[in-house]
This record gives structure tokens, C-alpha cells and sequence, in this order.
């Protein structure tokens, strides 16, 4: 226990796309300061940088950060698992957070899984909510199960090292405080070609129609009411027609009919739409985790009982394919006036 006890601040991987931060990680930096500012404690942020930018630094103490912790490593520059999960071990031990926190998406998941392994702490992955004991001063962090039908709460308790992946849940603009001042430190760490069981000969980037559906404004979301192949054919011609992205849920994956990045739902992405047209799809929670906080929900389904109506802001009961036909001429006759 007396171990444990030395065990303080929290710890977040940051994941840059481009040289922009990733929305995820700025989200998850204003969760960490909520943490941190309940314990009296630091936020960290880990960045694996190349090309030395000052503003990116400054981009992570205005979210929140106290610490920014600056790692560069030639066998970093792409992700490796067995890689970064020693990098993110060593620092770990040597900086002795209380919390990791890292972005609910692939690479978060992947190394949170390792980690947790490696110090030997708590694990709790997709975590949608936070919120904290006053009492007894201790974390509660809440995720979906049996299908997004019951949530679960496990508590992280004061003097035990723990490791979660945070779900984007929100459609709130992040704070940003250019007042704030923080540190940077650069840190060493020792890899060895032993840690690094592959070597990188050529990346070869797939070419993808479209943005992310996270990034969009507008989602045409078809499910299984769409009508396959075809269906989403038409979900497309009018995704095109708005400046919009097509979604799906996840039967349609399942079917093969779709690729899996325009999944939304527990097991999919979470977005946060401006307008989010639920065409054919009957609204299991499993779905619902993904897109409840859009803005505008519109919902086309023949059954009138469909779940998805209870969410939506406003609801059409009749035939996928005949609305969307109507809806697309009616968008083409007003554009060609």
C-alpha cells in the first residue's frame, strides 16, 4: 500500500492526424483537468513529436494541460503496439500517474488493454461518463453493456493506479484558455530493436471517398430498413446532394454491404451531427450510444413503433425508398431553378 499511495496526477495520450489534434484527445484533455482539479492534482499530456512545434505545445496546456511530456523516437514515428506500449510503460513509471487516459478508438483501446497488463492496474474501456464521489473522494466512471441496454459504474479508488479509454459523448465545443502557462519537458526513453519486432518498408495510404463521419455535418444514416446495396446507393446521391456523409448501423456492416469506419453505435463511432437522417433504422440503444447528441434527428421507418421515433425530433412513418426518392427530386427541382 505504501506503494500505491505515491501514485498522482493523470496521464493522456494525445493523437495528432495531420499535424491537428484529434477532437477526441482535445475532449479528453477537459476530462483529465476535471479529474486532476478534484484531486488537487496535474494534467500530463504525452505527445510523440518529430518536428519540434511550439504550437502544438501551447495548443495542449490551453486544453488543460500542466505538463506537456515530449517523447521523440525514430521507432515511434509509426504506431507499433509492442512499441509505444514500452514507451508508455517506462514513462508511467518513471512519472507514476494515478490515471492513464486515452481516446476509445483503435489505438487507444489497443494500448490501454497492454498497459493495464504491464502495471498491473484497473482497465475500464469505452467509458461515456465521469462523475465524482464527494464523500469518499473517489472517481466513478460509466459505460454501456448488454448491448448498450444498462450501464455499468465502476469506482477507481484513491491509491490505485487505473487505466480507462474515454468515448467522445459530446457535441460542446472544448474550453481553451490562452491564459493558462504550463511546462514542457522532453523525455528520454530506451528502446531497442528488440521492442520492435517489425520494420516498416512502405506505407501505402487507402484512398477513402469522403470525410470521417465524426467530422461531418450531416449524416445519411441507413439501416437495415435501407434497402442493401442499393439502398445506399440513394443514401449517397443524397449525402452528395447536402455536402452530407453517409452512416450506417451495424447490421449493415455485418452484411458486408458498407465498410466498418461508417459505423455508428457502442461497438462503431460516436458523432455529433448537426442533422442526422436515420433512414430504415430501428433505433436499438446499441445505436443510440452513437448518435443521441446530434443536433437535429429526423427518422424515416415504416414502423411506427420504432424505437428510434423516441429520440428523433421529427418522425416520417412510411417506405425508406419512396421518401428519399421524393426528397432528392424535390432538392434537384429546386436547385435547377
Amino acid at each position: 500500500m505504501a506503494e500505491q499511495t505515491r501514485w498522482k496526477h493523470v496521464l493522456v495520450l494525445t493523437e495528432w492526424k495531420e499535424d491537428r489534434l484529434t477532437k477526441g484527445s482535445a475532449e479528453l484533455l477537459q476530462k483529465a483537468r476535471d479529474i486532476a482539479d478534484f484531486y488537487g492534482e496535474k494534467v500530463m499530456a504525452l505527445s510523440f513529436q518529430f518536428d519540434r512545434n511550439n504550437s502544438q505545445e501551447a495548443e495542449l496546456i490551453c486544453l488543460g494541460a500542466d505538463q506537456v511530456l515530449v517523447v521523440e523516437h525514430p521507432f515511434l514515428q509509426q504506431y507499433f503496439t509492442e512499441v509505444w506500449t514500452e514507451c508508455i510503460a517506462q514513462i508511467a513509471e518513471r512519472f507514476a500517474p494515478r490515471l492513464l487516459l486515452f481516446e476509445a478508438a483503435p489505438i487507444g483501446n489497443d494500448l490501454a488493454a497492454r498497459l493495464s497488463i504491464r502495471l498491473n492496474s484497473g482497465l475500464v474501456s469505452d467509458c461515456t461518463e465521469l462523475k465524482f464521489n464527494q464523500e469518499s473522494e473517489e472517481l466513478v466512471l460509466s459505460r454501456p453493456a448488454d448491448m448498450g441496454d444498462a450501464m455499468l459504474n465502476y469506482t477507481f479508488q484513491t491509491g490505485c493506479r487505473q487505466v480507462a479509454t474515454i468515448k467522445s459523448v459530446g457535441n460542446k465545443e472544448v474550453r481553451i484558455d490562452e491564459t493558462r502557462t504550463g511546462e514542457v519537458i522532453p523525455v528520454n526513453v530506451v528502446l531497442s530493436r528488440t521492442d520492435m519486432p517489425l520494420m516498416l518498408n512502405e506505407m501505402i495510404q487507402e484512398k477513402k471517398g469522403g470525410r470521417g463521419i465524426e467530422e461531418a455535418e450531416y449524416l445519411i444514416a441507413g439501416g437495415r430498413g435501407a434497402g442493401g446495396v442499393d439502398g445506399f446507393q440513394e443514401l449517397q446521391k443524397l449525402a452528395d446532394l447536402i455536402g452530407g456523409e453517409v452512416a450506417t448501423s451495424r447490421v449493415n456492416v455485418d452484411e458486408g454491404w458498407i465498410d466498418k469506419e461508417r459505423q455508428v453505435g457502442l461497438s462503431g463511432k460516436t458523432v455529433h451531427p448537426k442533422l442526422y437522417l436515420a433512414c430504415g433504422i430501428s433505433g436499438s440503444m446499441h445505436h443510440l450510444v452513437g448518435m443521441a447528441d446530434s443536433e437535429t434527428i429526423i427518422a424515416i421507418n415504416i414502423d411506427r413503433n420504432a424505437p428510434i421515433f423516441d429520440v428523433a425530433d421529427i418522425g416520417i412513418v412510411g417506405d425508406v425508398q419512396e421518401i428519399l426518392t421524393k426528397v432528392i427530386r424535390e432538392i434537384e427541382r429546386r436547385r435547377r431553378k
